[in-house]
């Protein structure tokens, strides 16, 4: 076959024949492409314009995941403030002790004014004794009692677990008096007793929470409209209805509500729609493009038809030049496949020869090295993913965790702290189970951050509550699959190193789908990790001693990367005295059916 082939391509007549056949078949394609490209130039314009729109989408939606961060940033700080709590629980203050605990919310709140891209907090600080404090938000014109008696804050109150999003067309303090707000809702409560003492208010101008789609889109052609859980429009570039309830919007998310693009028609205009879900603002993002009015903006059918013909000349010149050029060259080629076939790869070739025809024997020099080296590098990936397999399917509790949790479980057996005890043991025995009870080396990430609870409750015995741990996990991520003891060597390095001295530490989870991956990401607020020492982490085989798994940064890292490749992996960012951030990327797996 391979003779026959060479002798075909060297013969003088076939060369000619395959040159007035490409020339021919060159200008066929080119009045064929001609034409497709004029009777399909609309739809191949707005589908450059949908990729686009979503590539815009996509940034909003990243834009309002930092908004989001930087404000529970600013509401844990109220929550996790003990000057916070002292102005709104302690009673008989006299005027020099308020004005010291007051000084000094001042000092903590004095750099949260500002979120993330220059949009203003508003933060107001409400108590349940009557009292407000609103640090550089202007003063308050409605009362206390006014304010926890809204609808907004009763609301609030009854998800008291959670961070609420709502919209109103009137602020609480002075500088939002009258406008359209963007509010965002957290009750403060005490960790230890639980006892709710007053919420934290943040109140955004619409106009800023807007400018992160505004100043990307053309208001003309493409309107947004961003709509809370009851169907209210919050915020949108049609001005006509904001703050209002549209059925025509509703019944579209009602009707796709699993569809992130569809198309729509809506008052006899035809609509691409596309959908992005902020599931921790409880909002969705719908972004509508208008078609007819997009093709009435465009008008390039003549350049298209004088560039393709023009496209066309030159393909032809172009073609018989390089097949001149090429074939020649190509015999050195094909006179080395046999020789492949019959399994030589050390034979590799050399051609007199530049442009496309060099990255070809290039191409195929590479490709001749890369099958030396195939069979080898798949036995040592197989047998390295089976080591791994392994290793987690052996993988035991650390002895020095056991000791430390039972001791622990004994000071408050002594101290009479029964029901405490017995809460630490349920939790021990679950941790126990989860982690050892089963040889599967996977599990969903609700498993992970449930276990992940047991090992922060059993912690924070010994650590007197210091540690402040929450969670903000997308509902979509719940169900998917991930490694087993993944995220807990990093909450346990953060209890163990990242809070000596630190009075208020908190440590914030975060989970979510970020284009093709899932995203885990572990914040602290303490005193963060030098840069030497956080190469040496990233690269040496340390390991926690004391720790629940003894995993160290370096093995889990190793672990994600032999399990789904090198696409995946841990990324460790750390400001000293600022904290770190720990960040996962992993595929989007579900849980496969037992």
């Amino acid at each position: 076959m391979w003779n026959k082939l060479k002798q075909m391509i060297t013969n003088k007549r076939f060369f000619i024949q395959i040159s007035i056949t490409a020339g021919i078949a060159v200008i066929i394609a080119t009045m064929t492409v001609s034409l497709f490209v004029i009777n399909m130039s609309e739809e191949v314009y707005l589908d450059a314009y949908k990729d686009f729109n979503d590539k815009i989408m996509d940034q909003v939606s990243d834009e309002y995941y930092q908004l989001h961060v930087d404000v529970v940033n600013v509401l844990t700080l109220a929550q996790d403030s003990q000057s916070v709590e002292d102005y709104f629980t302690e009673d008989n203050l006299s005027s020099v002790e308020e004005g010291q605990i007051i000084y000094k919310m001042k000092e903590q709140m004095s750099d949260y004014g500002i979120l993330h891209q220059k949009v203003s907090s508003n933060l107001m600080l409400v108590g349940f004794n009557g009292k407000k404090y609103t640090p550089g938000a202007g003063s308050g014109t409605d009362s206390a009692e006014e304010i926890l008696s809204s609808d907004i804050i009763q609301d609030a109150l009854s998800r008291s677990d959670q961070i609420t999003y709502y919209y109103s067309d009137n602020g609480f303090t002075g500088n939002t008096k009258d406008t359209d707000i963007i509010m965002a809702v957290k009750v403060l409560r005490n960790y230890s007793s639980k006892k709710e003492y007053g919420v934290a208010i943040i109140m955004m101008n619409e106009k800023e929470f807007a400018s992160y789609y505004e100043s990307l889109i053309d208001s003309k052609i493409n309107k947004v409209y961003c709509v809370d859980a009851n169907g209210k429009i919050v915020s949108t570039n049609n001005a006509e209805y904001e703050g209002t309830q549209n059925n025509e919007i509703s019944n579209l998310l009602v009707d796709y509500e699993n569809e992130e693009q569809f198309e729509a028609d809506i008052s006899n205009s035809k609509y691409a729609v596309r959908v992005a879900d902020f599931p921790f603002m409880e909002f969705k993002l719908m972004s509508m493009i208008d078609e007819s009015a997009l093709m009435a903006e465009i008008n390039f059918l003549p350049p298209v038809l004088i560039f393709t013909l023009a496209i066309s000349i030159l393909l032809i010149g172009i073609v018989v030049i390089l097949l001149r050029k090429y074939f020649t060259p190509l015999n050195v080629i094909v006179d080395h496949i046999p020789e492949i076939i019959e399994g030589d790869f050390d034979n590799q070739i050399e051609v007199d020869s530049s442009g496309e025809i060099m990255e070809l024997a290039d191409a195929f020099n590479y490709m001749l090295d890369g099958l030396n080296n195939y069979v080898d590098n798949v036995v040592k990936l197989e047998s390295e993913k089976k080591l791994s397999e392994i290793h987690a399917l052996q993988m035991q509790i650390n002895p020095h965790f056991v000791y430390n949790t039972l001791t622990s479980i004994k000071f408050l057996m002594w101290q009479n702290k029964n029901e405490q005890a017995i809460q630490a043991m349920d939790a021990f025995i679950e941790l126990l189970r989860n982690t050892l009870g089963s040889d599967e080396e996977y599990s969903t990430v609700q498993s992970e951050i449930d276990n992940l609870k047991n090992y922060v409750m059993i912690q924070n015995i010994r650590y007197n509550d210091k540690v402040s741990v929450s969670y903000h996990i997308s509902e979509e991520c719940k169900e998917l699959e991930i490694v087993k003891m993944l995220m807990q060597p990093f909450v346990e390095n953060a209890f163990f190193h990242a809070f000596p001295d630190q009075e208020h530490a908190t440590i914030n989870i975060f989970a979510r789908i970020k284009k093709d991956y899932l995203v885990i990401e572990i914040i602290d607020n303490g005193k963060g990790i030098e840069k030497e020492k956080l190469q040496l982490l990233l690269e040496s085989d340390h390991t926690m001693k004391k720790g629940l798994s003894g995993l160290g940064i370096k093995n889990v890292n190793n672990r994600i990367k032999l399990l789904y490749g090198d696409d995946y992996g841990v990324e460790v960012s750390s400001i000293l005295h600022q904290g770190t951030i720990i960040t996962i990327k992993l595929p989007v797996l579900q849980k496969k059916a037992q």
